[in-house]
């Protein structure tokens, strides 16, 4: 199991793009000091994050979201690839997750 330190509007986020990406994977809201925002301390409230995966399933998916930058990037003649082609669009829509997933922290239970 992992654990991560992020926003709610960061919670939010990731939680809709994981869904799409990868539905069977689940995020639980474990703690969210909502008070913090709503008195004004920050724009939005700090959370803890549990996401219940084993470490070799973390690997997994972190050799997934790789894979759509190479799969993006893979191009012919060594340019960046067009706006329109599917695998950049897949590597915009749902690569900035690798670095919340390779920070997070791994815990026991």
């Amino acid at each position: 199991m992992y654990k991560l330190q992020i926003t709610k509007a960061e919670y939010e986020r990731l939680k809709t793009a994981l869904t799409e990406f990868r539905p069977n994977i689940k995020l639980i809201l474990v703690e969210c000091d909502d008070a913090l925002e709503r008195l004004g301390f920050c724009k939005s409230a700090p959370c803890i994050v549990r996401v219940d995966l084993t470490e070799e399933e973390m690997e997994i998916l972190l050799e997934d979201l790789i894979d759509l930058e190479v799969s993006a990037y893979n191009t012919d003649d060594g340019n960046n690839p067009p706006k329109d082609d599917p695998f950049y669009i897949l590597y915009e829509k749902y690569g900035w997750m690798w670095g919340y997933f390779y920070y997070a922290e791994l815990v026991y239970d």
